[in-house]
C-alpha cells in the first residue's frame, strides 16, 4: 500500500514539472510581475537611475500627498501608474498644491478624471477602451511612439497592445506647458508636463511602464528621457502602480470599506466581541485545587501529654512529674536556648522575657516545679495542677 502511494506522490510530482506556466499576455501593472504587462523593469530601472536613493513603494498615493502636504515637503518625484487615474475636486486640489510646493508627479494612465482634465484644458485619450486595453491578446506590429530630448525627437516602434492613445481635444496654453511625447504616425501628444514650481507629467499610455515594451530595443532609452525631466536628485522617489483602485486614488483602505457595509460592520463586531469574551475566561489560571494545611503543633508536648497519660492511668504520680518537668525543660532549651541546669532567679528572669509573662508569676512557677520535683508525696491533684502549669508557661 505504501509503494502504491509513494508511487502516485512521484507521478503527480512529475506531471507538475512538466507542466508549463501559460503566459499572462493581460495588462497587469504590477510593480513585482515579470509577465510581459508587469511594471518590474520600470520599477528596477528606477531604482538604477536613482542610484543615490531609494525608490519607495507605496499602497495609497493620496495619503502619501497629504501626508507629505502637511511636512511641506518639497523635491520629491513620485510615479503613479494605473489603467484610469480618477480624482474629485478635493482630491486634485491636493494633488496641485503637491506640485506647487515644488514636487513633481509623472502619471501614467489610460484615462483620467474629467474633472481633473477639464482644469488643465485637456481630454481623454480618444482610442482608449478598457475592453480591448485590459484583456485583448492580439499584438499590433510597428507602432510609434516617441519623445523630444534635448530638441530632437526619438522615435521608437512596439509590438505589442495598441499603443495609439494620444490626448484628445487640447486647448492647453501658456508657457508652463511642455508637449514633449506623441504616438501613432502623426505624433499626437500622449505626453505633456505641466510646470507649477514642480512639475505634473501625464502619459496617456501606461503601456510604456510594461516589461515587453522596455525589453523591445532600444525602448528602454524612453524610459530614461522620460526620468530625465526630473530632478537628479530629489529628496524621495514613490512608486505607486495598480491596475485598478476605486475612488481617490485609494483614499480609503479596503477594511474601512468593508466596515461602511453595515452586515460585515456588524459580523466584524461580532467576531471581535466573541473574541474578547474567549480571552476573558481563557486566560484565567487553571489548577488543581489546593488544600490548607494546618500548622505545625508541638510536638513535644503532644509527646509529654502522651507519656503523663499512660503514667497516670498507672497511679505513678512521681514518675509522672519528673518525666513531665523533664520534657518541660527539654522544650524550653530547644525552643528559647536557655539553660536548664540552674532553675533560679536569673534563669526565672530570663524566662519571664521569652513568655512575656510577669516576673513574679513565673519565679513562683519555677520554685513550685523545683519543690514538686523533689517530693515524696504527689497527689493527682498535683499531677493535674502541673499540667496545667506547663500549658500555661509553654
Amino acid at each position: 500500500m505504501m509503494r502504491v502511494l509513494l508511487y502516485m506522490v512521484c507521478f503527480m510530482v512529475l506531471a507538475s514539472c512538466s507542466n508549463k506556466k501559460e503566459t499572462n499576455w493581460n495588462l497587469i501593472l504590477d510593480k513585482n510581475s515579470k509577465e510581459p504587462y508587469g511594471c518590474y523593469i520600470a520599477r528596477q530601472c528606477l531604482t538604477d537611475l536613482f542610484a543615490h536613493k531609494d525608490v519607495r513603494n507605496i499602497s495609497n498615493a493620496l495619503k502619501q500627498i497629504q501626508k507629505s502636504n502637511q511636512e511641506n515637503s518639497t523635491n520629491e518625484c513620485m510615479f503613479i501608474t494605473c489603467s484610469s487615474f480618477q480624482l474629485d475636486s478635493v482630491s486634485w486640489q491636493q494633488l496641485k498644491d503637491y506640485v506647487v510646493n515644488g514636487n513633481h508627479v509623472v502619471i501614467c494612465a489610460y484615462s483620467f478624471s474629467d474633472f481633473m482634465l477639464t482644469e488643465l484644458s485637456l481630454e481623454n485619450p480618444v482610442s482608449y477602451t478598457k475592453q480591448t486595453m485590459l484583456n485583448d491578446l492580439d499584438s499590433i506590429p510597428n507602432q510609434l511612439i516617441g519623445i523630444q530630448f534635448n530638441d530632437e525627437l526619438y522615435e521608437y516602434s512596439f509590438h505589442g497592445k495598441n499603443i495609439n492613445t494620444p490626448f484628445g481635444a487640447d486647448s492647453s496654453n501658456g508657457q508652463n506647458i511642455k508637449r514633449w511625447g506623441g504616438c501613432g504616425d502623426s505624433m499626437k501628444t500622449n505626453l505633456i508636463t505641466f510646470t507649477m514650481q514642480g512639475s505634473l507629467t501625464l502619459c496617456s499610455n501606461p503601456i510604456i511602464m510594461t516589461n515587453y515594451f522596455l525589453l523591445q530595443e532600444p525602448n528602454k532609452s524612453y524610459l530614461e528621457c522620460l526620468v530625465s525631466s526630473l530632478p537628479s536628485y530629489p529628496n524621495e522617489i514613490y512608486w505607486y502602480s495598480q491596475l485598478f483602485h476605486n475612488g481617490e486614488l485609494d483614499a480609503e483602505s479596503e477594511w474601512s470599506k468593508m466596515l461602511k457595509i453595515p452586515g460585515l460592520r456588524y459580523s466584524f463586531l461580532i467576531l471581535i466581541g466573541l473574541l474578547a469574551c474567549y480571552l476573558i475566561f481563557e486566560s484565567k489560571r487553571r489548577q488543581r485545587y489546593v488544600p490548607i494545611l494546618p500548622p505545625h503543633t508541638n510536638t513535644s508536648l503532644e509527646f509529654t501529654e502522651t507519656v503523663g497519660s499512660l503514667y497516670f492511668s498507672k497511679k505513678n504520680n512521681a514518675n509522672i512529674i519528673s518525666k513531665m518537668i523533664t520534657h518541660y525543660l527539654e522544650h524550653i532549651r530547644s525552643n528559647y536556648n536557655l539553660r536548664t541546669n540552674m532553675l533560679d532567679e536569673a534563669f526565672s528572669k530570663q524566662l519571664s522575657i521569652k513568655l512575656n509573662k510577669p516576673f513574679e508569676d513565673v519565679k513562683a512557677f519555677i520554685a513550685y516545679l523545683d519543690y514538686i520535683r523533689t517530693s515524696s508525696d504527689v497527689t493527682d491533684q498535683d499531677v493535674v495542677y502541673l499540667y496545667h502549669q506547663i500549658k500555661k508557661y509553654s
